[in-house]
């Protein structure tokens, strides 16, 4: 993992690392996620809700984002008055035919347990998830 930029200079309400697009780095990323959301004033079951979400939307990065390993997964999270905003992206082929049939679960959670869901490809290439939370 490494980050997208200088973490010491980033407010305490900002969060964003990359990781590589790989099994392991989804639990890094959603422990790095939770424990954001806990210093960003999140409830248990806040916390619980942004984890669940952010590891379905990790998930679908390491399984259909890139053809050939080496791919990154990239995770930013902010804090916005009462909100929590999360993006996680790449720089792959996006949403398409699945490596392997799954079922088919990880849209319809990420939206029952965020407040907003949007997705989106990027204009560079890739696809983008952006996940929002109240933390109120």
């Amino acid at each position: 993992m490494r980050p997208i930029y200088n973490v010491s200079s980033m407010a305490k309400s900002e969060f964003a690392l990359s990781y590589t697009a790989e099994a392991s780095s989804i639990r890094q990323a959603r422990s790095a996620l939770r424990a954001f959301a806990d210093t960003q004033g999140a409830t248990r079951e806040k916390q619980d809700d942004i984890a669940l979400s952010c590891s379905e939307a990790l998930t679908n990065v390491v399984e259909h984002a890139y053809t050939e390993p080496g791919g990154e997964i990239h995770v930013c999270a902010s804090r916005d008055g009462e909100q929590m905003l999360v993006v996680i992206a790449d720089d792959g082929c996006g949403p398409g035919f699945p490596k392997r049939v799954g079922l088919r679960l990880g849209m319809p959670v990420m939206s029952a347990y965020s407040d907003q869901l949007t997705l989106s490809r990027r204009p560079g290439g890739g696809f983008e998830v952006r996940l929002l939370f109240a933390l109120c």
